[in-house]
């Protein structure tokens, strides 16, 4: 029989939820002007085809560029650029111009019109498939049409080196860094 824990009940919240890992998503307006947003809600959605969705709110300015444009990049940043991650999640891209502000340096995408992040260790190119209006946020499903990565952190098999990469997340308002490796997928059935 299991111990018995006391609980305690909460108010329900998605903050409840794991750590989100935290994106720089890219965007473009109708005259290719580029923007920066940062997102704490992110996630895969399916991996044939491969999409994932992101959380924005509508009143930002980015949900209109991702919902008229149709395309957006994801890109997952280092801890090291945690200082510019804050900033393009705390200023607008209405009124400021975040590669500018960051020191970030915008490159192209392979197939998508919308710039990626080169300091970012991965890049993601996703068009637009799904919209569901959720409440306070928009969920915007991509499907991933390209990617990329930094030569160093990819293995021999094509899959790229988390802890190498050093990401980002959040949790009830504080950014986190992921810890050590624990092990692989399955390892408990193949002992």
């Amino acid at each position: 029989m299991s111990e018995e824990r006391d609980k305690v009940a909460l108010t329900p919240s998605i903050g409840h939820f794991y750590a989100w890992p935290l994106v720089l998503v890219t965007c473009a307006d109708e005259a290719s002007k580029p923007n920066i947003i940062t997102l704490g809600a992110s996630s895969s959605c399916s991996a044939r085809p491969p999409t994932i969705g992101i959380a924005v709110a509508p009143a930002r300015y980015s949900h209109h560029l991702i919902a008229e444009r149709g395309e957006f990049g994801v890109n997952i940043p280092r801890a090291a650029d945690l200082e510019k991650v804050d900033l393009c999640g705390c200023i607008s891209g209405r009124d400021h111009d975040k590669f500018a502000e960051t020191g970030f340096t915008a490159i192209p995408g392979a197939v998508i019109a919308v710039p990626l992040i080169a300091e970012c260790p991965v890049n993601l190119e996703c068009r637009l498939l799904h919209t569901a209006n959720l409440g306070s946020h928009d969920w915007f499903i991509g499907e991933i049409v390209a990617a990329r990565a930094d030569a160093d952190l990819v293995d021999t098999q094509g899959r790229v080196d988390s802890e190498k990469v050093s990401g980002l997340f959040s949790w009830w308002g504080r950014y986190c860094a992921p810890g050590q490796k624990l092990s692989e997928w399955g390892f408990a059935g193949r002992q």
